[in-house]
C-alpha cells in the first residue's frame, strides 16, 4: 500500500467517523427529546392518575356503606307499604259509604216515586170524583127545572 491509498483511506476512516458522529449525535437528541416527551407523558398521567385517585376518595366519603343503605331502604320500604295499606282502607271505607249513599238516594227515589204515584192516584180519584159529582149535581139542577 502506498502513501496515497492510506491518506485516501484515512480520508474516508475520517469522513465515517464524522459522519457517524454526526448521526449518533443526531440519534442522540432524538432519544433526549423522546425521553423528555415519555416524561413528560409520564408526569401528566401521575397527575391525571393522583387527581383522578383523589376524585375517586371524595366519591367513596360521599356514599354510605351498603348495609346501612340496605337498613334505610328496609325501614323506608316498610314505611311505604304501611302507607299504601292507610290508603287502601280510607279507600276501601268511602267505597262502602258511597254504596251505602248510592243505596240510601235508590231507596228515597223509590219511596218518593211512590208518593208521587199515590199523590197522582189520589188526584185521580178526586178529578173523577169531582167530575161525578159535577154531573149529578147538573143533573138534579135540570130535574129540578124541569119538575118546577
Amino acid at each position: 500500500m502506498s502513501k496515497g491509498n492510506l491518506d485516501d483511506r484515512l480520508a474516508t476512516v475520517t469522513q465515517w467517523e464524522v459522519d457517524h458522529t454526526a448521526l449518533a449525535l443526531e440519534r442522540w437528541t432524538a432519544h433526549r427529546r423522546e425521553h423528555e416527551t415519555v416524561a413528560e407523558s409520564l408526569r401528566d398521567y401521575k397527575h391525571d392518575a393522583n387527581e383522578w385517585r383523589s376524585t375517586l376518595q371524595d366519591l367513596r366519603l360521599t356514599f354510605i356503606p351498603k348495609a346501612e343503605f340496605q337498613s334505610e331502604h328496609r325501614a323506608l320500604d316498610a314505611k311505604l307499604h304501611g302507607e299504601i295499606q292507610a290508603l287502601a282502607g280510607i279507600v276501601n271505607t268511602i267505597d262502602a259509604r258511597l254504596d251505602q249513599a248510592q243505596g240510601d238516594i235508590k231507596t228515597q227515589a223509590t219511596e218518593s216515586s211512590a208518593r208521587r204515584s199515590v199523590f197522582s192516584d189520589s188526584r185521580n180519584v178526586l178529578a173523577t170524583a169531582g167530575i161525578v159529582f159535577g154531573l149529578i149535581a147538573t143533573a138534579l139542577l135540570i130535574l129540578d127545572r124541569v119538575a118546577k
